[in-house]
């Protein structure tokens, strides 16, 4: 499944994978700005857990899970600049809990250029 969501303050919070499935993704995001540095802050994006996956490996196996999160910061027409991390892979898991954070930088200049919007997909 994948999901969009905008770059701003989110506590824990689960959203669908889909519209025809009970599969969710569990995250959360935060900024922290940063003084005296080339960077305006981070954002913090906490990938946590999902739910009901569907199993990708057929009947003698189970899925091995991981998320794939991609930052896309807007430029020129045309240069839009994309940014991915993956979480670790879970096997056999349909309900993988990852707990893992990932950080975002923002350089000062652009701070208010960042496309906002991330997705978590390839699950």
């Amino acid at each position: 499944g994948e999901v969009t969501v905008p770059v701003e303050e989110t506590p824990r919070t689960t959203l669908p994978l889909g519209k025809r499935t009970k599969s969710t993704l569990t995250y959360s995001m935060s900024w922290h700005p940063l003084e005296n540095s080339r960077l305006a802050g981070v954002w913090k994006v906490e990938i946590l857990e999902a739910f009901a996956l569907p199993n990708k490996d057929g009947v003698f196996g189970c899925s091995d899970p991981y998320c794939v999160l991609t930052a896309t910061a807007e430029g020129p027409p045309g240069e839009a600049r994309r940014f991915k991390q993956y979480t670790t892979v879970k096997p056999n898991v349909l309900n993988p809990v990852w707990n893992e954070e990932f950080e975002l930088p923002v350089v000062a200049a652009s701070h208010g250029c960042l496309h906002e919007a991330l997705t978590a997909g390839e699950l």
